[in-house]
Parts: C-alpha cells; sequence; structure tokens
C-alpha cells in the first residue's frame, strides 16, 4: 500500500456498531459519539500515537469527539467555518483582505435576488 512499511498495522476499518438503530440523517460523528464500543476501539488504537481528527465539513460533534480522544482537530471553529465555505463567506472575507476577487454575483437569499442579479 503506497510503499508503507506496515500497512496492515496501520489500516483499521471501524464502523459503530448498530448503525441501523440511528435515524438516517445522523452523520458519521454523532453515530461515534453514541457508540461506546467504537469509542472504546478508537482509544485502544491510539493510544500513545500521534493522533489527529482531519473533518471534512467540522461539526460541534467532531470537537466533541477531539475533547474525547484528546486529539488536536485540523480546522476550526464551525460557526467561522461554515461562513468562510460559503462563496459568500470566502468572497466577503477575501474583501476584508483587499484581496482582488472575479466577478460575479454572491449573497442570493430568495428567487427574486437571484433573477435581479441574472438579469
Amino acid at each position: 500500500m503506497g510503499n508503507v512499511q506496515n500497512s496492515k498495522e496501520r489500516l483499521f476499518l471501524l464502523y459503530p456498531e448498530n448503525t441501523d438503530e440511528f435515524p438516517s440523517h445522523y452523520s458519521l460523528s454523532q453515530m461515534i459519539n453514541y457508540s461506546p464500543k467504537i469509542i472504546k476501539r478508537i482509544k485502544k488504537i491510539i493510544k500513545n500515537k500521534e493522533s489527529y481528527i482531519v473533518p471534512g465539513f467540522v461539526s460541534n460533534d467532531d470537537i466533541k469527539l477531539s475533547d474525547l480522544f484528546k486529539v488536536p482537530i485540523m480546522s476550526g471553529e464551525p460557526q467561522k467555518s461554515k461562513i468562510l465555505s460559503t462563496k459568500s463567506g470566502g468572497i466577503n472575507f477575501l474583501n476584508e483582505l483587499y484581496i482582488p476577487t472575479p466577478l460575479g454575483v454572491y449573497e442570493i437569499y430568495d428567487l427574486e435576488e437571484f433573477y435581479d442579479s441574472l438579469s
């Protein structure tokens, strides 16, 4: 596996127990928070090892996992990250720093604004 030594000892495929019992809208982080067996297994795997969490889209549940496992999370605060993950938030941030941005329309909140900006 990519010339990684001891790859079989380093790769773990885990999933929360009773995944069928959770509502379909639960994220993986939420399921892990409510699954004692996987929490115990993850703690055993990362014990005395450098570990960190890299979330796709950070949520408060990811931060709870970071606290639970006592590992850093590679992200900012969810409320701030959420704003910057949108086009409008990113453009506003770049404008505050006086960084040139391409022409375009942003901060469209309803259908009327969309039609106005399109025309």
